[in-house]
């Protein structure tokens, strides 16, 4: 998920995050124009993953911690990291 998901106005993104289960969800900020909702940084950075992971977790009910722990297994899981090769 990328800073769109935390504009307000986009109501069918942020229904889609709330549907998704938690286990299906990365961060990301690989769109540098794709920045969060009130983000004053002319580009999106990785320092506004902060703002987008709270935005996901209140908008499943969840706290912070769970979000970020669970992103993270995401993550490794995904890009197959800790696996010996």
């Amino acid at each position: 998920m990328e800073g769109q998901s935390t504009w307000p106005e986009n109501t069918p993104l942020r229904e889609a995050v709330r549907r998704m289960p938690l286990e299906a969800i990365l961060l990301e900020t690989d769109s540098p124009f794709q920045k969060p909702f009130g983000y004053c940084e002319k580009l999106n950075t990785s320092h506004s993953l902060v703002q987008i992971a709270n935005e996901i977790a209140a908008l499943k009910g969840i706290k912070i911690e769970e979000m970020l722990n669970t992103t993270y297994e995401n993550s490794v899981r995904f890009f197959g990291l800790g696996k010996d090769k």
